[in-house]
């Protein structure tokens, strides 16, 4: 029941736009999502494991695959969701409070664009957390948010998009972000914490998967990894999603396990 409130929430911003309201509508939802996720999700302690990659970079897929490690579970904080309302973009979130603080005691996964900022990095050592920064070609970035962004009429570029054609909107997507984006990369390169390239996750999953568990202090036998994998190959990740789309696959293909 609680997802399919979830479920519910996310398609009626896919399919109808709401105007001047949609970003109060849009941190509502958010509201109610949180809440609803972590007060049914109860631990003995709290873990966190905090994936940071750009728009369309692949963070949603590896989010999905780290969740399957010892029942963890996916959540959204408030606050970026906030901050892309306010600014309209969330890459370059920046906390102004322990956002990790007020979660439920359990086992979490948390995606965010946020950019490598020392607000950020001081959480990280407060509760000691390692995060893994996922990036990508940014040609296939601007190509990918394009598609997204096309079918999604809550996202704050939709209105800049829907007009144009695909040359003029990755155009215009380049021209807004490229500069903010390549900042974004080395500024996470430069923290010191784990940097894997979407690229290498899709040609060599295993491997890299591998290592990120021993990033994490995880030990984690092959058939476990090769499980991960397989259950969240395009096919099963379309097919748990309400958003189809979501998942073009185009560099997302299905691969045999390398070892």
């Amino acid at each position: 029941m609680r997802k399919k409130i979830i479920n519910l929430i996310f398609l009626a911003g896919l399919k109808f736009s709401f105007g001047t309201l949609t970003p109060y509508l849009k941190i509502s939802a958010a509201y109610l999502r949180y809440y609803i996720t972590v007060l049914f999700k109860k631990s003995e302690k709290k873990e966190i494991i905090f994936i940071a990659g750009l728009p369309k970079s692949g963070t949603t897929w590896l989010e999905s695959m780290l969740q399957d490690l010892n029942g963890y579970n996916s959540v959204m904080p408030v606050d970026p969701i906030i901050f892309e309302s306010n600014y309209g973009e969330s890459h370059n979130f920046v906390p102004r409070r322990d956002f990790f603080k007020k979660l439920s005691d359990n086992k979490w996964v948390i995606k965010l664009h946020s950019k490598f900022s020392e607000s950020l990095n001081n959480l990280f050592k407060k509760h000691n957390i390692k995060p893994i920064i996922i990036y990508r070609q940014l040609d296939k970035v601007f190509e990918s948010h394009f598609n997204y962004v096309r079918i999604t009429k809550f996202h704050p570029d939709y209105s800049l998009l829907k007009s144009l054609n695909k040359k003029q909107a990755i155009d215009l997507i380049k021209n807004k972000y490229e500069n903010e984006f390549n900042d974004w990369i080395h500024g996470w390169k430069n923290s010191g914490y784990m940097c894997i390239n979407y690229e290498d996750l899709v040609d060599n999953t295993f491997c890299v998967l591998k290592k990120i568990f021993t990033y994490l202090g995880f030990q984690v036998d092959d058939q476990k990894i090769n499980y991960i994998i397989e259950n969240n190959s395009i096919e099963k990740l379309r097919s748990r999603s309400v958003q189809k789309e979501f998942y073009r696959g185009s560099y997302l293909k299905e691969i045999k396990n390398k070892r």
